[in-house]
């Protein structure tokens, strides 16, 4: 009588544990195979069992947090890297303004050059008026010297 007590009690001790253990292994299936990574383990034993699932939703919770920081690194990461891609797109901006600036540069250098060969030849034709000048003064002082002269002699 007692093995047979002792036999019903160790086959609904099994069958509770083989149950507990199915639960489990559909649980972590669930957990698997729908990626959510918030679902626990019920733990309603407290048997061996227990001592399972404890470590099991340990190890839930650390690959959570592990893909959370790295998903929260992840979004740090593309936006560092926008911001590079945009100082990226603006030194090649400026570059090209450089670029422009310097052909603008060379193209004024140019038109100053221009400026002051012109001027340096306006200066020579003023400098030959200035001359010129002198000379038709000088021409004109002696008309009126030879036509004051030529008044008084009369």
């Amino acid at each position: 009588m007692i093995i047979l007590v002792t036999l019903v009690l160790s086959i609904a001790i099994i069958k509770n544990m083989l149950g507990n253990l199915r639960n489990i292994t559909k649980k972590i299936d669930f957990i698997i195979s729908n990626k959510i990574l918030t679902e626990k383990i019920d733990v309603r034993s407290h048997d061996d069992i227990r001592f399972i699932t404890k470590p099991i939703n340990t190890f839930i919770d650390y690959t959570r947090n592990i893909i959370s920081q790295t998903s929260k690194q992840t979004s740090e990461n593309l936006k560092i890297s926008d911001s590079f891609m945009n100082i990226s797109k603006n030194l090649s901006d400026n570059t090209s303004i450089s670029d422009k600036n310097k052909n603008l540069g060379e193209l004024n250098q140019k038109a100053v050059q221009t400026n002051v060969n012109h001027s340096q030849q306006t200066k020579a034709h003023l400098e030959m008026v200035i001359s010129d000048s002198k000379i038709t003064e000088q021409i004109i002082d002696s008309i009126y010297d030879n036509i004051q002269d030529s008044t008084r002699n009369h």
